[in-house]
């Protein structure tokens, strides 16, 4: 009865705000213009395979609170650390958002609440013009429930005077990261790997 009530009582709410979850750029990056990933605006999305009852399922899963700054600088991108809020994500069931934020995530740990990216280098070459799309891999670390593990974020941006469009997608190994599916008699064969996309609208800001 216990772990009933536990995995169906409403999940916490974020204890700060996702934009004071990540450091700012520092000005001494000597970006010419800097941008910040508008909440509103952006989504993170994972899709999962799964058998529910027996029957294939694909879970999706979102959230809009991923936060994080880009600078551009003489033709250049300059990478802030990337942060989304773990115990935000919701699918198309509140027990599924629970067993996600507590059992698999365990996000409700304050240690665990943030999912985070540390941006260590990128590939881009060429130069930046307004409208133009750009592709390149954005490498670095990716911390998920404690555990960090090198990732590679495949990058489509946009680049305007006011803002960055684009996405920036990843596959995840769920094992690498020691993320267990519950043992329950009505779920099986869940992804080990899945995709997750970051759809981002990073508006211009004055520092």
């Amino acid at each position: 009865m216990l772990g009933f009530l536990y995995i169906t009582r409403p999940v916490s709410a974020p204890t700060q705000d996702i934009t004071s979850a990540v450091l700012n750029l520092s000005t001494e990056t000597s970006a010419v213009d800097y941008y910040a990933i508008s909440q509103k605006d952006s989504l993170v999305a994972f899709t999962m395979n799964e058998l529910l009852n027996g029957k294939p399922f694909l879970v999706v899963g979102t959230t809009t609170q991923v936060a994080g700054e880009i600078g551009v600088s003489k033709g250049k991108f300059n990478f802030g650390e990337l942060a989304l809020n773990a115990k935000t994500l919701v699918t198309d069931n509140a027990r599924r958002n629970s067993a996600i934020v507590r059992l698999i995530l365990k996000s409700e740990n304050p240690e665990n609440e943030f999912i985070t990216f540390k941006p260590t280098s990128n590939d881009f070459t060429g130069s930046i013009e307004a409208g133009k799309s750009v592709n390149f891999n954005l490498f670095g670390d990716l911390t998920i429930s404690g555990v960090t593990k090198p990732a590679v974020f495949k990058v489509a941006a946009v680049v305007s005077p006011e803002k960055i469009t684009g996405t920036a997608q990843v596959t995840i190994k769920r094992s690498d990261f020691g993320l267990t599916i519950p043992n329950l008699s009505f779920i099986a064969n869940v992804d080990d790997e899945f995709p997750v996309t970051i759809s981002i609208t990073a508006l211009k800001i004055v520092r």
